[in-house]
């Protein structure tokens, strides 16, 4: 990789020892509480709440926005994983809005975000992603890259939709990546205007 003066490593003891009036001071860190900051307490969050999602603190409100997968292997496809959406003011307590968006046993008060429906090809999603990116058009300011499968040739894939709040999400079906394992994790690099994605590969001993 060429030479470029914008990265950094983080603390590196040389720039640390360059810097005039600035020591270094090792701090041992604490555990706020014992309890989890998140657990499945609704129905629709199924056994498991997994932490393949994304945290963003809004630059604007200072908000804290989660989207997690809620999972529950006894459920039927579609519906073993869902993409909900929580908030929080200082990361450790977290809010459950009711979104309205999907219906769950027959009522839209909950905060599922993203879920798969019956009639789609799709009957699996996995690992959600979400990258904000503020150079991007207004209506597709989110983007969510996940991890699903098409149920008529049992096929994987990577998929991509936007939103331009992080709660109305927009499906496109043409897939970006096919063949792939399921676990990935993407970036986005501002100052190439790339994104960059690592992932484990289709027969899951590789990362790519």
């Amino acid at each position: 990789m060429p030479y470029d003066p914008l990265l950094h490593l983080f603390c590196h003891p040389w720039e640390l020892q360059t810097v005039v009036h600035m020591r270094r001071t090792w701090n041992r860190p604490a555990r706020v509480q014992m309890d989890p900051v998140l657990a499945p307490t609704e129905p629709w969050e199924g056994t498991s709440i997994v932490t393949w999602g994304t945290a963003h603190r809004d630059p604007e409100t200072g908000l804290f926005k989660l989207w997690y997968e809620a999972w529950n292997a006894e459920r039927p496809h579609p519906l073993v994983s869902l993409v909900c959406y929580a908030t929080s003011t200082d990361g450790v307590t977290w809010d459950k809005p009711d979104l309205g968006l999907f219906e769950w046993e027959g009522s839209r008060a909950n905060n599922i975000c993203w879920m798969m429906r019956d009639s789609a090809p799709w009957d699996y999603l996995d690992s959600p992603q979400v990258l904000v990116d503020p150079q991007a058009p207004e209506s597709e300011r989110y983007r969510m890259v996940i991890y699903a499968r098409v149920a008529a040739i049992r096929r994987h894939a990577f998929f991509v939709l936007t939103s331009s709040d992080g709660i109305h999400w927009t499906w496109h079906d043409e897939p970006f990546l096919t063949e792939t394992g399921d676990r990935f994790h993407c970036i986005r690099d501002d100052r190439r205007g790339e994104y960059w994605l690592t992932s484990r590969r289709a027969d899951l001993e590789v990362w790519l």
